[in-house]
């Protein structure tokens, strides 16, 4: 019985996980933000890591419900900018590509400290220490 509420307990505190991503953060709106635990990487004094995020309603176009991007993080300063972005018609990665994004704006974004961008980002720069 003991062992019975253990493996219980371990299952209702641990994050809910599709696979290879872990979720992190959730809005109002519903939508949901995941990482890559095994892609979280730091280089040069930055860290880089993917994510996934899945939306609850498609973008403007209609037609995308989730992006993967590989990130670059500077823990220091809390800023982040987007190395590669991939676009796709399915909720969590899957369906068809709809777009790719090879060269972003290579500003820092500094994301408010209540959004879901900031607690993934807090999340990856934690993993590493």
């Amino acid at each position: 019985m003991k062992k019975l509420l253990v493996l219980l307990f371990s299952i209702l505190i641990s994050f809910n996980s599709y696979g290879e991503w872990t979720q992190i953060s959730s809005n109002i709106k519903g939508d949901s933000y995941f990482i890559n635990l095994e892609t979280i990487k730091k280089r040069n004094g930055y860290v880089y890591y993917w994510q996934l995020d899945d939306l609850s309603s498609p973008l403007a176009s209609g037609k995308v419900f989730s992006a993967k991007r590989k990130m670059e993080v500077n823990c220091i300063e809390e800023a982040m900018r987007t190395k590669v972005e991939h676009y796709y018609t399915g909720n969590m990665g899957k369906g068809k590509i709809y777009g790719t994004l090879d060269s972003p704006p290579t500003s820092w974004r500094y994301p408010p400290p209540s959004s879901s961008y900031f607690s993934i980002l807090n999340y990856a720069c934690d993993y590493l220490n």
